[in-house]
């Protein structure tokens, strides 16, 4: 069942994915790391959901099952497996959530329920428009500056804009795609800047801080479009 499920599903899974998969390891996730952080990033998140097999939706993760398998049998097998129950004590329990740790459909079964959150803490654009992100983010940065306003630290405010706006150039270049170029052109970045910027092998986020990406996309820029700052510089 395992080698059947892992052929037809193995390859629709995040390619950002590394745990439970053929020819995938943790070392090769720590190589991905390594070169996010060559390209400019500098933070890692390592995340661990408690209790994660204990917990699952078995009636969540069946109808992701049924989305991918057509066979009544290979659903009917999925579920009786789900619902073996526990033995303990000599005594066995019925399970009516989670996925049997151990057990060896379950790191493909957490996989695919996984999937989409995976495509949610990786995805850089969303699909969305930078006016929608923006007005977005004003809604939650105006209700922070609004709580933190008595705040004495004014040094991570601008910290925080800074990198906001990074975040907002890196986004959009990841939008533009191949008319990068042509994009920064009509933001009167000189050819040379532009070509560079385009033309250059580091990723989007280190992009961000070029010269071409942070004259074209100004802080001016951003607050035209209605993005809040949080820190302003004192006359």
């Amino acid at each position: 069942m395992l080698q059947e499920l892992q052929r037809e599903w193995d390859a629709g899974f995040s390619e950002f994915s590394y745990g439970f998969r053929p020819k995938r390891s943790a070392h090769q996730a720590i190589e991905q790391s390594q070169k996010y952080l060559k390209e400019g990033y500098s933070w890692i998140v390592d995340l661990d959901l408690e209790k994660f097999f204990d917990r699952v939706n078995q009636d969540k993760l069946m109808n992701d099952v049924g989305k991918r398998v057509a066979d009544p049998r290979a659903k009917s097998l999925t579920l009786r497996f789900l619902r073996s129950g526990v033995s303990y004590h000599d005594k066995l329990t019925e399970t009516k959530e989670g996925t049997p740790q151990g057990g060896p459909l379950s790191p493909i079964l957490a996989n695919l329920i996984l999937d989409l959150f995976d495509r949610k803490m990786t995805s850089r654009t969303l699909g969305k428009r930078i006016e929608t992100i923006v007005t977005e983010l004003r809604q939650h940065i105006s209700g922070w500056q609004a709580y933190c306003r008595i705040t004495q630290v004014p040094s991570m405010f601008k910290e925080f804009d800074s990198w906001v706006r990074r975040k907002l150039r890196c986004y959009l270049w990841k939008q533009w795609g191949r008319r990068g170029y042509r994009e920064l052109l009509k933001r009167r970045v000189s050819r040379d800047f532009a070509w560079n910027t385009a033309k250059s092998a580091h990723g989007p986020w280190r992009l961000s801080r070029s010269p071409g990406l942070t004259f074209a996309l100004t802080a001016t820029y951003f607050t035209g479009m209605g993005l809040p700052r949080l820190y302003v510089k004192q006359v």
